[in-house]
């Protein structure tokens, strides 16, 4: 009840903001994702976007490149189906609250092993943001690197 006074008193007086819940319509700030949210948010978008790109060059070339004399795309199903599928992860490599690394998994390394042979040693202390369960053997080289 007491809640409900002071909102009434905020909007009687002119004070230019509502107040109320984040469902409540809101004038004044808008909401902002924590940081660690951010921080996952960007991993699930590293698991995405590169792969978007590359797919996008990559099929423009092939299909340049396996074009039949009629024009047709036969050789480009063929090959395309039968490239090994590689799940995406996304890795937001975090020290001190700022972001130092973004990487995301390619069909020869996991994105774990990309980001220990880019960082190295300068991963100690740094938190590891994946959009994914990583597998067994990156979990391995995280618990024995000390990372978190």
């Amino acid at each position: 009840m007491k809640e409900a006074d002071q909102m009434q008193s905020l909007e009687g007086s002119g004070a230019g903001r509502s107040v109320g819940t984040q469902t409540g319509s809101m004038t004044g700030q808008v909401p902002r994702l924590s940081k660690v949210n951010l921080f996952t948010l960007l991993s699930l978008w590293m698991e995405l976007f590169p792969g978007v790109e590359a797919q996008g060059q990559k099929s423009q070339k092939n299909e340049e490149e396996n074009r039949g004399p009629l024009g047709d795309n036969e050789e480009l199903a063929r090959v395309s189906s039968d490239k090994k599928q590689v799940k995406k992860t996304g890795l937001v490599v975090v020290k001190n609250m700022k972001i130092i690394g973004l990487h995301c998994s390619s069909e020869d390394l996991h994105t774990g092993q990309i980001a220990l042979i880019k960082h190295g040693s300068r991963l100690k202390n740094c938190d590891l943001y994946f959009s994914r369960k990583p597998c067994s053997a990156c979990l391995k080289m995280i618990v024995n690197g000390e990372y978190r």
